[in-house]
């Protein structure tokens, strides 16, 4: 009789039992299965379908994207199905019983101090998707890494332990998160990578890659939180390195622009003019009439205010 994750104690503790991470080809399908352990499914690239099927019918049909990971806390029947090529992390965990083995720790601790997990936990179907999972991703593979050795060294069992506690919190910690506050977290990451990468190759594709989100839902919240799309808000920083170069420097207009990042020197052309109104050589006149040159500026304008005299 399966054990629910609900119900562990603390005499109960998870410990790995089957892990891959592999790629899989379009069109790829399994039969609906279920079992009694804990299974996570975390999707690395590409996407896949998740499937719950109860009394013969399918009930719940749900498209896991990049960050995002599926964990199976009860005996339900599932199935993936990968309409396209993707990249699946995938880990099983055995509820066991015990305090002897040095994977024991005491989740019933866990499950009443994380406020993520304890949703997870009361989840009535027997599963939980968590979007914003990306952090757990250097978590998972560490832990497959330490798996695949097989080793009866204490060190590495240890070390595993502590990587499934640390995975657990984490999964915890991302299903708190409210839509909104993952979206935030999405936008920093992406405004982290774009000023990496500014005079770099960026696009739309390789940025949500990078952030582990899909490229409709990163412009999505880019519209949400600053009213333009991805591109235009890469160009807009572009151009202003560009504009201290015309201020601050007497370098070419072709140098400015493939320093600035753009490809060619007419695509340089059209988004300048097109978000400033002027020419970068009209740009550059106005810039420099308008700096003021304080080295040979007129000293007498200034005034300065002598200090107040102590009170007696």
């Amino acid at each position: 009789m399966p054990i629910p994750f609900n119900s562990l104690t603390r005499y109960h503790y998870l410990k790995p039992s089957n892990y891959y991470a592999k790629s899989f080809a379009s069109d790829f399908s399994m039969w609906f299965h279920a079992h009694d352990y804990i299974e996570i499914m975390y999707c690395d690239s590409g996407s896949f379908v998740f499937e719950i099927n109860r009394d013969e019918q399918v009930v719940f049909s749900k498209t896991i994207r990049p960050g995002e990971l599926v964990m199976i806390t009860n005996d339900v029947y599932h199935k993936i199905l990968t309409p396209d090529p993707c990249e699946i992390i995938n880990i099983e965990f055995e509820i066991c019983q015990g305090t002897d083995d040095v994977y024991s720790f005491d989740m019933q601790y866990l499950l009443s101090m994380s406020k993520g997990l304890k949703n997870i936990a009361a989840e009535p179907n027997g599963y939980a998707v968590i979007k914003s999972a990306t952090d757990l991703r250097e978590t998972l593979l560490s832990l497959i890494k330490i798996l695949s050795l097989d080793s009866e060294n204490f060190e590495d069992k240890l070390l595993s332990k502590l990587l499934v506690y640390q995975l657990f919190t984490l999964i915890g910690k991302s299903n708190s998160l409210s839509d909104e506050k993952i979206g935030i977290v999405y936008i920093r990451r992406a405004l982290k990578y774009i000023h990496l990468n500014l005079f770099g190759e960026l696009t739309v594709k390789n940025i949500a890659k990078e952030v582990g989100v899909s490229p409709s839902y990163l412009q999505r919240l880019f519209r949400e939180h600053y009213q333009t799309h991805v591109y235009a808000y890469i160009s807009s920083k572009r151009l202003e390195y560009a504009k201290d170069l015309l201020t601050n420097s007497q370098l070419p207009y072709k140098k400015i622009a493939l320093s600035s990042g753009f490809h060619t020197y007419n695509q340089f052309l059209y988004v300048f003019k097109k978000m400033t109104g002027l020419s970068p050589g009209e740009y550059r006149k106005t810039a420099k009439n308008n700096k003021i040159d304080y080295a040979h500026a007129d000293r007498g304008k200034y005034t300065a205010i002598p200090p107040k005299k102590p009170n007696p």
